[in-house]
């Protein structure tokens, strides 16, 4: 039986099954402790030691079916975000909190979102246009028509490798295919952006960041104008977030209908608290083979054999773990805070602001790179500082030395 689930080829199917069991955990809980008080009720009989072994029992079985109630109610609401947020999103919108509360995680799912929909629409703008003669459209059909055909034919050539319609600052996987790339030459109007594209950029002032260069002006006017006249250029969706408010995002806000703001950070609904106690206990035994490890020294075959036998549950273990690890964050749904804006700059009067909530599975649809800027880090690849001896009183020559001063 567990050669059999060892050799099966998981990755052939078509969908993921740690994922459909982090959706149906709490049911599948419910489930089991359901049959387990039928059971109890069924051996035991009506009696006073069945009571007393039945209220725990009861106890777990409640929270399980009260957990499984609201994982159906959040699915539901979670679904209803992705309308909600069509409606809410404008055609260009820029997305601002602290860290943690989400911003990078709504984009790349929103845009993959508001990707799919455009496809959708695409595809069925090519359906009704491709049967006409183009020799008989006016100048305005014709121009209609071949920015549908181009788009159209660009997308389809790298639809199996490449998400249609998305195009991302930093890649966004689904299912292996990947976005497309959004460039700076994209964002100052030097590179054209296909019919109907969604554009995702994520710490977007890091490809446009502040200088005292006269041609500054002229490029957040670029940036602005692309954003404000986004329906009309390419009829596209635009989704930028960023933590800092450099000169280029002030800009890009500036032409933006919709500012969302995340207020908190987001918050795990539904985390899965024994789940989670199991996988602590699993890592208690880290430190035990460690020292077991430690204690089995190189020698005689029975020696090694132990050593190596102790690898190998090790292992096992550590892949079990990783699969707990994505089980875990499979259940549960992520809730974010939300107020939303227009830019001041778009009239005189403060546009209203409105409050909020939305909801996510805790599993995205889209997989993406949290650690994208990782080899900006311009020492990455050096060795590390040796420790130095310093005193708890440092001296001032430590001091000098901590502080760069002795350079």
């Amino acid at each position: 039986m567990f050669k059999f689930l060892k050799d099966f080829r998981w990755d052939k199917l078509k969908f993921d099954v740690t994922r459909l069991l982090g959706r149906l955990y709490y049911f599948n809980g419910a489930l089991f402790w359901w049959i387990i008080d039928i059971i109890v009720f069924v051996a035991m009989g009506v009696k006073l030691e069945t009571f007393l072994v039945s209220i725990p029992l009861a106890i777990i079985t409640v929270i399980m079916t009260i957990n499984w109630i609201r994982t159906l109610v959040y699915a539901t609401l979670s679904q209803n975000t992705y309308s909600k947020l069509t409606d809410l999103l404008d055609r260009s919108n820029a997305l601002q909190g602290v860290p943690g509360c989400g911003k990078t995680s709504t984009i790349n799912q929103m845009g993959y979102v508001l990707a799919k929909k455009q496809w959708e629409t695409l595809r069925y703008e090519y359906w009704q246009i491709r049967h006409l003669d183009f020799r008989l459209l006016s100048k305005k059909q014709q121009d209609k028509y071949n920015e549908i055909i181009r788009a159209y034919n660009f997308y389809k050539k790298y639809e199996e490798t490449h998400i249609p319609c998305l195009h991302s600052f930093v890649t966004i996987e689904v299912k292996g295919r990947k976005s497309h790339s959004l460039l700076k030459g994209h964002m100052l109007q030097t590179i054209p952006l296909p019919y109907r594209s969604v554009w995702v950029g994520d710490e977007i002032s890091s490809m446009f960041p502040n200088s005292v260069r006269g041609e500054d002006k002229k490029r957040n006017s670029k940036l602005a104008e692309q954003c404000r006249w986004i329906r009309h250029f390419t009829d596209s969706y635009a989704l930028f977030a960023d933590i800092r408010f450099g000169d280029a995002f002030l800009a890009i806000r500036s032409g933006c209908g919709c500012i969302l703001t995340l207020e908190k950070k987001q918050k795990w609904i539904l985390k899965p608290g024994f789940l989670i106690a199991v996988k602590k206990f699993f890592m208690s035994f880290v430190d035990y083979y460690y020292w077991l490890i430690g204690m089995t020294k190189d020698g005689s075959a029975s020696q090694n054999k132990a050593k190596n036998s102790l690898r190998k549950s090790s292992k096992r273990m550590a892949r079990f773990i990783s699969w707990l690890n994505k089980l875990i964050s499979c259940v549960g749904y992520r809730e974010y805070y939300y107020s939303k804006s227009g830019s001041k700059e778009q009239g005189e009067e403060q546009i209203e602001t409105t409050h909020g909530r939305y909801w996510f599975k805790s599993c995205l649809d889209v997989t993406y790179n949290d650690r994208a800027f990782k080899n900006l880090y311009s020492c990455k690849d050096e060795d590390f500082l040796e420790p130095d001896n310093v005193s708890i009183d440092m001296s001032k020559e430590e001091l000098e030395k901590m502080l760069g001063r002795d350079e």
